[in-house]
Order: C-alpha cells, then sequence, then structure tokens
C-alpha cells in the first residue's frame, strides 16, 4: 500500500481560529487534522511551540472542550437506552478523565490539602504525610 504523503498547510489565523473552534466543539485535534485542508497534527504542534498567540487561544479553546464533554455527559446519560448502558458508561468515563485532564481544577480529583488556622491564614513548617491502609471491610 501507498504511503500518503503528509499534506503542508500554511500557518495562518483563519486556519488556527477552524482548529480552535472545531476543538471547543468536541472534535479531536486527529478528526480536525484528517479534514481536507487542515495541517497534520505535527505541524498543529510545532505552530504551538513557535506561535504564543496560538498557544493562548488553544489552551482556550482546550478549557471549552472540557466543559463541551462535560455537558454531553449528561446528554448521553438521559439519552441511553437499556442496551446501550455499557456504551454509555465507556463514553462517560472517557469523557470525565479527558475533561478532568483539560480543566483539572474544575474536573479533576480533589487531591491538593490546603491547611489554614482558624483566621485562614496559610500554616507554614507543617508535614503532612498520608499513610494508605488497608480497609478493614474487605
Amino acid at each position: 500500500m501507498a504511503r500518503k504523503l503528509a499534506k503542508f498547510v500554511k500557518y495562518s489565523e483563519e486556519v488556527t481560529q477552524k482548529i480552535c473552534d472545531e476543538l471547543a466543539n468536541g472534535k479531536s485535534l486527529r478528526q480536525i487534522c484528517a479534514q481536507e485542508g487542515m495541517p497534520v497534527v505535527g505541524a498543529v504542534c510545532k505552530w504551538l511551540a513557535i506561535y504564543p498567540e496560538f498557544h493562548i487561544e488553544y489552551a482556550k479553546a482546550r478549557e471549552a472542550q472540557a466543559e463541551y464533554y462535560a455537558d454531553e455527559i449528561v446528554d448521553i446519560a438521559d439519552n441511553a437506552t437499556l442496551e446501550e448502558v455499557q456504551k454509555a458508561k465507556l463514553q462517560i468515563d472517557s469523557r470525565k478523565w479527558v475533561a478532568s485532564k483539560l480543566k483539572a481544577k474544575k474536573y479533576g480529583d480533589a487531591s491538593l490539602l490546603k491547611l489554614a488556622d482558624n483566621e485562614g491564614e496559610k500554616l507554614e513548617g507543617l508535614e503532612v504525610a498520608f499513610i494508605k491502609t488497608k480497609n478493614p471491610d474487605t
């Protein structure tokens, strides 16, 4: 089978805006780059390193994508039939995982512990150790 040649797409605000718009609407970068007239994924990654303005807009689009996935989770759950429960669960879990990575402060696991005194001031000089123990019920 003949190898497909990589397509060259010149950097432009129009192309990068389309990438960001489609990311914000739930499409993956791979899906976007597979479309006619779009650059390959590697080119987008290089553009992110070279063009700070694109990097900023791309980051905003990824945050919007996390919101899109969060909204989509509710739709998937509400519309799943009994026959589709396993598929819906996989779709929901996948979107939850991606959203937790794209917007960790809002959708990530709460693993940050803030220590403060009664007035809300940060406590200095304390060390906290977490010890994993076996559940006595298992």
